[in-house]
């Protein structure tokens, strides 16, 4: 028998001859699959790709050995406190300040110049990371040198 009449035989002669028959329950079950799949991508994608606090560093001082000022933005919901992690360096990467701030709710877009009080000069003034008020903060610890304190934030100017 040819393909053509295999095709057009009775299912039992078909099935005798092993005519490939199409089994649509599992064509449907991988279209539904994939599906789930990609709606579960995108929620991902948009998820990450928008979290609900973005911020950045704007910008750093180095002032003095004392303190260094760092300049950073927060989106957020104007509902929200927002707790930041932020850090000053020397050029060997080692802590030589430390802070947390909190901001409080208010406008979705919030500007902010933070004195870092630093044990000595630093090279670099960072922002590692925010986060909503009693959520966890994701950053990394301090890393300050042997023998060596984080210095009481903010700095204030000596008398």
């Amino acid at each position: 028998m040819t393909p053509t009449e295999l095709k057009q035989a009775p299912p039992r002669i078909q099935q005798r001859y092993g005519y490939p028959r199409k089994n649509v329950g599992w064509i449907v079950l991988g279209v539904l699959l994939l599906a789930i799949a990609l709606g579960f991508g995108s929620w991902a994608s948009l998820r990450i790709g928008n979290p609900p606090i973005r911020a950045e560093v704007l910008t750093y001082d180095v002032v003095d050995a004392s303190h260094t000022m760092v300049t950073f933005d927060v989106h957020r919901p104007t509902d929200a406190t927002v707790v930041c992690a932020l850090r000053a360096q020397t050029s060997d990467f080692l802590d030589v300040g430390y802070a947390t701030v909190t901001i409080e709710p208010g406008t979705d877009y919030v500007q902010q110049t933070y004195p870092v009080a630093t044990a000595s000069k630093a090279a670099y003034g960072q922002l590692l990371g925010c986060a909503a008020a009693g959520e966890p903060l994701k950053v990394s610890a301090p890393d300050f040198p042997p023998g060596t304190e984080n210095p009481p934030q903010p700095w204030r100017p000596t008398q």
